[in-house]
């Protein structure tokens, strides 16, 4: 492993550093006690590791602050690796590995931190225990290789040597030679078995000349046999279509024995259904004539709800008439009201002028106000010729608006008697509704019934055929 960079950043005593190992061979750190010498070395296996001298992961963040971050960037077997480890005080570590594809750090960090801790330790191929042992001494423990035991100082070793790489292949060789072992003892097995099948099949064929002449005479027979066999399943198959056959014309036969029981009764039944139709044909004048009456009576309906409907139209005119007489009124009424207002206003002022002139001494002022009062009064003189025609147009609308309301209720009146007429006619509309319904079932009973005796004639000539047929054929199957 060949250290190429370290970056602190509020780990230990320091709060922001950075180590640039390239284009060194050997380097020494030197300073006083406490300054931080081991602290770098500390870091690195803290990145590496995640293990330090503290007790504590959270005591190797510095006292001011609130987390700290250590990336370290080396060479091992020739290929360039990060590793970034950081830490939040309450909170789990995170642990990032990645490997230099470029210009680019590629990710090989596990789901877990452990998985990621052992990919970096499969990479290094070096673990803690043996790194503080051989690489690094910590500091005050220089003989911790010395005070362990002898086996552990003997896994140190190989681990360092690389030894386990010699006993791995030790043991592959040892279950190589096992597995030879097994297959040359497996080989001879089955060159016994075969020395011995080679013996066997020299009587075999002998055996095998002698069995092949029987196969051949047993072949022969069964082949006799099966034609015989043949033969006979032919022979029942035509049995079978036979009694089938024969089967089927029973079955037939009964069938056609019940719908001859039936279409006996439909006749008589047809009988009775035709002279009812008969009676019915009796009343066909009847019908016609109130087949027609009805008809009549649907063209009074279409008219009379025609006649309805200008009603009703007439009905909402004479509603928008009224409103527009209505506005129109009030809006007299109210121009009438303002100018009678003024005319009270103007006598009043009138009244008060007179009283003014009488008591006023100034004659000139007082009279110079009455010739403006005077014109005022023109004007207002003016306004009433103006309203006095207004007054007359709202009693001629008047008396308009009282003869449009006689001949509307006149109108109303005649709606009234005719509607009342036309609910009578209505409400005999159903009745006659009904008897056309009836007449128009029965007209139909009657097609369907002449249809239907149609239908029984040619079913009765069918069964004839049909029964002719079955004697014939009943007459060919007995002489069969």
């Amino acid at each position: 492993m060949i250290p190429l960079q370290l970056t602190l950043k509020n780990f230990l005593s320091y709060r922001e550093t950075v180590l640039d190992f390239r284009g060194l061979h050997t380097a020494c750190i030197c300073g006083a006690n406490g300054a931080g010498k081991s602290s770098l070395l500390e870091a690195i296996t803290w990145t590496i590791w995640g293990k330090s001298r503290t007790a504590s992961d959270e005591d190797i963040i510095h006292t001011t602050a609130d987390y700290v971050r250590v990336d370290f960037e080396f060479i091992s077997y020739e290929q360039s690796y990060r590793i970034i480890r950081s830490r939040q005080r309450g909170k789990s570590p995170t642990l990032e590995f990645q490997v230099n594809s470029g210009n680019n750090f590629i990710s090989l960090s596990g789901k877990r931190i452990k998985d990621t801790q052992d990919i970096i330790i499969a990479t290094l191929k070096l673990d803690y225990d043996t790194f503080i042992n051989s690489a690094y001494l910590r500091q005050g423990r220089a003989d911790e290789f010395m005070l362990r035991g002898a086996a552990d100082r003997k896994k140190v070793l190989a681990e360092l040597l690389k030894l386990e790489q010699y006993q791995i292949l030790a043991d592959k060789a040892k279950d190589l030679s096992k597995q030879y072992k097994i297959q040359s003892e497996q080989i001879k097995i089955n060159l016994d078995k075969t020395s011995q099948q080679i013996e066997e099949q020299k009587d075999i064929k002998v055996q095998e000349k002698t069995i092949n002449q029987e196969i051949n005479k047993l072949q022969k027979s069964q082949q006799l046999d099966r034609e015989k066999l043949q033969t006979i399943k032919q022979k029942d198959s035509h049995r079978q279509a036979w009694l089938e056959q024969f089967t089927w014309h029973q079955n037939k036969q009964q069938s056609l024995n019940k719908e001859r029981k039936q279409l006996e009764q439909q006749q008589s039944q047809l009988i009775h259904k035709i002279q009812e139709s008969e009676k019915l044909i009796s009343q066909e004048q009847e019908i016609i004539e109130k087949y027609e009456e009805l008809q009549l009576l649907q063209k009074q309906e279409e008219t009379l709800s025609h006649q309805f409907q200008l009603s009703q139209d007439i009905q909402q005119k004479k509603q928008k008439i009224e409103q527009e007489i209505f506005k129109k009124n009030n809006q007299l009424q109210l121009q009438i009201r303002q100018q009678q207002t003024r005319l009270e206003q103007l006598a009043e002022q009138e009244e008060d002028l007179q009283k003014i002139i009488s008591q006023s001494e100034d004659i000139k002022a007082a009279v110079q106000k009455l010739n403006h009062h005077r014109e005022r009064l023109q004007e207002l003189d003016n306004l009433q010729h103006t309203v006095t025609p207004l007054l007359k147009q709202k009693q001629i609308l008047e008396t308009e608006l009282e003869k449009i309301k006689a001949n509307l209720e006149a109108k109303l009146e005649q709606f009234e008697t005719l509607e009342s007429q036309y609910h009578q006619e209505l409400e005999k509309i159903p009745e006659r509704r009904q008897l056309l319904i009836e007449l128009d079932h029965k007209i139909q009973e009657i097609d369907n019934q002449k249809v239907y005796q149609k239908r029984v004639k040619e079913k009765s000539q069918e069964r004839k055929l049909t029964q002719e047929k079955l004697i014939v054929n009943q007459r060919n199957y007995t002489e069969k």
